[in-house]
């Protein structure tokens, strides 16, 4: 009989807690939390004189590209646009992608210079989600995360996965259209977003299967006044096998970038 009314209190208390645990969920609002994610991290500009993309194939095969970049807010919306000119290594010096991000169906607009054949080629949005330089990562991974470009399921709090004494938001995201989905290479993901500053600290995208496709590790942030900047980020392709690291240094932040930097007369003209 006491052994009984033991599960029985047992069971009442895992209940409870599980109740509890779902209402909590419901109480928060994943949608909220992405877009502060994003506006954390929203800086006036960013120019940086050395960005180091280290790519690893599956064989092993380690290939280490440097580039420079400038970075700048686009009016008071949380879009940006962006130049990066390869200087290392010396077969691709000079070559530019000029990305001038966008919201919706339209996407972003994402042009490629190469300097070898003095021609410009544009990155239609189907191809967007391809590889960004060879790498594991692709172009959509690194630009700004479209709030209005997807729905939203609040998973779970746990742990942080690079910073143990913080928790984390787990967030759902499900992108609006097909359209959106092409771009961004993915049919769904997860992001673990801190509680703290809610900056991102992990990336899983899923296949149509609900299989892996990608991860991505973000970790390192640097303060910027009251936001922040991520300036180490790690991708592992489970598709290609490959895996790339993309660390920023020597970065100048909030400084005064003239937007002719952002025509494609630039991204001619090394």
């Amino acid at each position: 009989m006491k052994s009984l009314i033991k599960k029985t209190e047992m069971f009442i208390v895992m209940l409870l807690l599980s109740i509890s645990y779902s209402v909590g969920a419901r109480s928060e609002n994943p949608r909220k939390i992405v877009q502060n994610s994003v506006y954390a991290s929203l800086i006036k500009s960013v120019f940086a004189k050395e960005v180091h993309l280290i790519s690893v194939t599956k064989s092993g095969k380690k290939k280490h590209k440097v580039y420079k970049l400038w970075r700048k807010r686009i009016g008071k919306t949380s879009l940006n646009k962006t130049m990066s000119r390869f200087i290392l290594p010396k077969k691709i010096k000079g070559q530019g992608v000029l990305i001038i991000e966008s919201n919706g169906e339209k996407g972003n607009e994402i042009r490629l210079y190469l300097p070898a054949y003095k021609k410009v080629r544009r990155i239609e949005r189907q191809m967007q989600s391809g590889s960004f330089m060879g790498t594991a990562f692709s172009h959509s991974d690194l630009v700004t995360h479209v709030v209005s470009d997807y729905t939203y399921k609040y998973k779970k709090l746990v742990k942080c996965p690079h910073s143990k004494d913080i928790k984390c938001h787990v967030i759902g995201n499900y992108p609006k259209n097909e359209k959106i989905q092409d771009r961004r290479g993915y049919h769904s993901f997860f992001t673990w977003i801190r509680s703290d500053n809610f900056m991102l600290e992990k990336l899983v995208g899923f296949n149509n299967k609900k299989e892996i496709i990608k991860k991505l590790d973000f970790l390192e942030i640097i303060p910027v006044g009251k936001k922040w900047f991520i300036s180490k980020i790690i991708a592992k392709d489970y598709k290609s096998k490959r895996s790339a690291t993309y660390h920023v240094k020597n970065i100048d932040v909030n400084q005064s970038i003239d937007d002719s930097v952002f025509l494609e007369s630039f991204l001619k003209n090394p």
